[in-house]
């Protein structure tokens, strides 16, 4: 591993394939910051082994904080539901619209955890459903909004945390793999912690989807230089068993916020129609009535995989 300092506060460093090849990468693409604008070019390439994409040179682990603002909008107040119950115009309207963005494997409610909850959104959600909750998360910031609002969760790193209902029936991290230093590493200290018979389940962008061959290096899942791995379904069905996991299933979320995302950086980058670009790229954190409108669309995409964003379900090889 090898590392550069570009400026006082950012030192870059260079880190083999995680899946251990030796035989060099291609060159994919040079990007930039494009929703915080920090820092200059950075680099995706693709192992010519095994296929998988990371980001390299990468900011070290004690330089990444630098581009995770307090703005960063994962670890903002968000809205919390008080009570399960909803009214019966919202039923029907989430019978019909079902985005797949938040699916578990059926189960009796167990204990759950979650890796890189944030503000604790999920876990309350899934706390009235009447799920045992528990996570982990990075942010100091966002680990005090989570617990303000009565969730369990521990700040710092899996490694170092002495977490007090493993095992557990469930394991998410949604939107969290492609942040992490060494994937497979981190799925390996995961299986540590689940019961026999219990299940992953872990979301991340999909780079083999029209979304990021239209756009490159403005796509919106490609979130230099924060996202370090880029995955695929196969790549990352190659981590998992690296890892020692099987894939039981892989769904294909249905929304085309990534779609927007990406619209809206390419008309903020590139186009004099920045104010509409910057809108865009708001609108696909915030959604609104959008997804609900084109819904028929996401569907379509989704069964052919091409909506730019997956769900993984996996198991331990040894169950």
């Amino acid at each position: 591993m090898s590392e550069k300092k570009i400026s006082d506060e950012i030192v870059m460093e260079s880190a083999a394939c995680p899946n251990g090849c030796n035989v060099g990468d291609k060159i994919i693409l040079r990007g930039r910051d494009t929703l915080h604008s920090i820092g200059g070019d950075y680099f995706v390439v693709k192992c010519l082994a095994c296929g998988l994409m990371r980001t390299d040179p990468r900011p070290d682990f004690n330089s990444i904080g630098k581009f995770y603002p307090e703005n960063y909008a994962p670890y903002k107040n968000l809205s919390f539901k008080k009570s399960k119950k909803t009214g019966i115009l919202k039923t029907i309207v989430d019978f019909i619209f079902r985005f797949n963005d938040n699916l578990l494997p059926l189960s009796p409610p167990g204990k759950l955890l979650e890796v890189g909850c944030a503000s604790g959104v999920y876990l309350n959600d899934r706390l009235l459903d009447g799920w045992q909750v528990e996570g982990v998360e990075f942010s100091e910031s966002a680990v005090n909004v989570a617990r303000e609002h009565g969730m369990r969760v521990h700040h710092g790193q899996i490694k170092d945390i002495q977490l007090e209902n493993a095992p557990y029936d469930i394991v998410v991290a949604q939107m969290v793999l492609e942040h992490l230093y060494n994937p497979v590493a981190e799925l390996k200290e995961w299986r540590k912690l689940i019961k026999p018979g219990g299940k992953l389940v872990i979301s991340v962008p999909n780079i083999n989807s029209l979304d990021f061959y239209l756009f490159k290096q403005y796509w919106y899942g490609l979130q230099l230089p924060t996202h370090l791995f880029h995955f695929t379904p196969q790549t990352l069905t190659n981590v998992l068993l690296n890892s020692g996991w099987r894939v039981v299933r892989i769904s294909h979320q249905r929304t085309l916020a990534s779609y927007i995302g990406s619209l809206g950086i390419y008309l903020e980058q590139r186009t004099r129609f920045s104010r509409t670009g910057r809108y865009l790229k708001d609108l696909t954190a915030s959604g609104g009535y959008l997804p609900y409108l084109i819904y028929p669309l996401s569907l379509s995409m989704a069964a052919l995989g091409q909506t730019g964003r997956m769900t993984i379900w996996a198991e331990p090889l040894d169950d």
